[in-house]
Order: structure tokens, then sequence, then C-alpha cells
């Protein structure tokens, strides 16, 4: 399931191409072409990610998995948010993580200033970050699992 948002994206740029299009610009076709390899790229990250992340953490966060890709920012890429109850430990969310090898990142990385815990881990040959944020705006932690 990708962001919801997705579809809203498509029609504002299917508009843009459009509109680029009678001004003589070309290359929306090339546009759709690189916007759904990334998506299939996008979705096959997103199952290799879930497969390595959703039976590690707890059931009730585990079931809160969310899809997102940045495909229409050009960024392309994938990253999966969950949500945890600030009533759960990080031990207890992070405890099945480290005993399948994840290694922390200590102190969590300066480009995310919310990170309380970081963690990662090679998965298919690929990096594999876990950050744990809290927004304290919010009731829960949410974390987000990403390739870097």
């Amino acid at each position: 399931m990708l962001s919801k948002n997705y579809r809203y994206i498509k029609i504002y740029s299917l508009a843009a191409c459009i509109i680029l299009t009678s001004f003589g610009t070309a290359g929306c076709g090339d546009q759709f072409a690189r916007e759904k390899q990334c998506i299939a790229a996008a979705n096959k990250d997103a199952e290799e990610l879930k497969k390595a992340t959703t039976a590690l953490l707890p059931p009730d966060i585990s079931e809160t998995v969310v899809e997102n890709n940045s495909c229409d920012s050009g960024a392309d890429g994938v990253y999966l948010t969950f949500h945890a109850d600030r009533s759960i430990s990080i031990d207890q969310i992070l405890r099945k993580f480290r005993a399948q090898g994840w290694g922390t990142i200590d102190p969590p990385s300066k480009d995310c200033i919310a990170c309380i815990a970081q963690i990662s881990k090679e998965v298919n040959g690929r990096s594999a970050h876990l950050s744990i944020m809290d927004r304290q705006l919010s009731r829960a932690f949410e974390i987000v699992v990403l390739y870097r």
C-alpha cells in the first residue's frame, strides 16, 4: 500500500505534462516511465524491508506498518513507518533486532534530530537502518525503516 497522496500527485503530474506539452515541452512520457520503474523498485524494496523487520517487532507495532516512497520527489526509494505506544520501552522494541545482529548506531545520526535510537544491518546486500523517533507532539514513537 503506497502513500494515499500518490493518486493526487499523479493527477497533478499529468496536468503539468499537459500544460508543458502545449508549450512544446516533451518528455512527460519519460517521467511516467521513470516513475513506474521507481514504484516497481519501491514495492520490491518494501517487501524486502517488511520481511526483514515485521517479525522482529512486537505484533501491536508490526501491524501499524505503512509503506511510503519518494518516487514523486525524484529521490527514489522506500521507507516503512510504524508507530509504537510510549508504554513500550525502546529495549522491548529493539530486543529481537539485537538478537539477530542489528548493530547500534551510537550516537544517533546528526541528520535525524528526533532520533532516540538507531540500529542497522546488511539486508540483501544493502544497509538497512531502523530509527526510533520521539517527536514529542504525538503519543507514539515513530519507527522508520529504510535502505541507506
